[in-house]
């Protein structure tokens, strides 16, 4: 079921070393088990008889059987073959599928200029938080103080919190990508569809405003005689810095000795909470995983087989199944693969 050829399949998750390693290798096991892989063949149909499967049918050719392994993929990285044709197969044999939304995908946000001049901003540990709100509504006392959201263990956040987590972050010309907001990506994009939600990030969770407030006022009383704009090079990344300052509306040559308590505030407000209206995600084929899928309860788990068709095995990202990153979705790729596989083989 395979579109591409068997090197550009594996190219996207293995080096060119090990890849021509492995295309060797599985050559081999596949001659040995007398498997023939049929490239640039797409499936049309899965063909069912008195609730059976009887055969695959392609756009050239049909092929007898009497079991089928459905793991065609999500609807996201398109140039692998992953198009989506499998939700189309599996509904056409009476499967439910799960609404289809991008995960692990970065964010577009509303202020697209505000984000373009912070372009290639790397933000280390810092705190995303995303509110059933907008941004500019937002009260960043009720950021909560530990991770909290979805697939997070401990207790699930309370509205209007939709999820907080700690990490690193990265502005780019659309919005926002890097590790938290991209774990963070689907509890958004599935809190949009109830209203708009804002995100503030917090550029300093180790401290609280207070301290934050005692250590600027430290900084432009030890340096009175610096400009605002080079005091808060001790604070912010390089890129950051220009944006910031016309952000707080101090101006950027007012020297240090002249800033007063209320403009100490306002940039340690801005330091807690930088915010941003989430418009969605980026798109479906930039998504590291596709969420939503085949109704897993449609599935038996402990052998992948298909509880209306008999024959029919389904595995993979087709399924409504997804993880965070770190490899939870290849393995539950390749386990469902293996099991699958020796099912069919039965």
């Amino acid at each position: 079921m395979w579109k591409p050829s068997l090197n550009t399949a594996i190219r996207f998750i293995l080096p060119l070393k090990t890849r021509g390693k492995l295309c060797g290798f599985l050559s081999i096991i596949l001659k040995i088990n007398h498997v023939t892989l049929k490239y640039n063949t797409a499936v049309n149909h899965i063909l069912v008889e008195n609730n059976q499967v009887i055969g695959v049918q392609t756009i050239t050719d049909t092929y007898p059987c009497d079991a089928v392994i459905l793991a065609t993929g999500g609807a996201s990285h398109p140039q692998t073959g992953s198009t989506g044709d499998g939700y189309r197969i599996a509904k056409e044999l009476g499967h439910t599928i799960i609404r289809l939304r991008p995960g692990l995908v970065p964010l577009v946000v509303a202020e697209t200029e505000l984000a373009k001049s912070m372009m290639g901003s790397s933000l280390h540990n810092v705190r995303l938080t995303a509110f059933q709100l907008p941004a500019e509504a937002i009260d960043p006392l009720r950021v909560p103080s530990r991770d909290t959201g979805r697939g997070i263990k401990g207790p699930k956040p309370r509205l209007p919190v939709i999820e907080s987590r700690f990490g690193d972050l990265m502005v780019t010309h659309f919005g926002l990508s890097g590790l938290i907001a991209l774990e963070m990506s689907l509890a958004i994009i599935d809190a949009l569809e109830y209203g708009p939600v804002g995100v503030i990030i917090d550029l300093k969770p180790e401290i609280s405003k207070q301290e934050l407030i005692s250590r600027l006022q430290q900084q432009f009383r030890l340096h009175g005689k610096r400009n605002y704009q080079t005091i808060m090079q001790s604070f912010l990344s390089h890129k950051m810095i220009g944006p910031f300052v016309m952000l707080s509306g101090i101006p950027a040559e007012k020297t240090a000795n002249h800033i007063n308590l209320p403009e100490v505030e306002r940039i340690a407000g801005l330091l807690k909470s930088l915010r941003f209206n989430i418009k969605g995600p980026y798109s479906m084929s930039t998504a590291m995983v596709t969420a939503g899928g085949l109704a897993l309860d449609e599935i038996d788990s402990q052998t992948m087989a298909s509880k209306l068709v008999k024959g029919l095995y389904i595995c993979g990202e087709v399924l409504d199944i997804d993880a965070n990153t770190g490899g939870y979705n290849l393995q539950a790729a390749f386990s469902m693969g293996w099991v699958s596989g020796e099912e069919a083989a039965k």
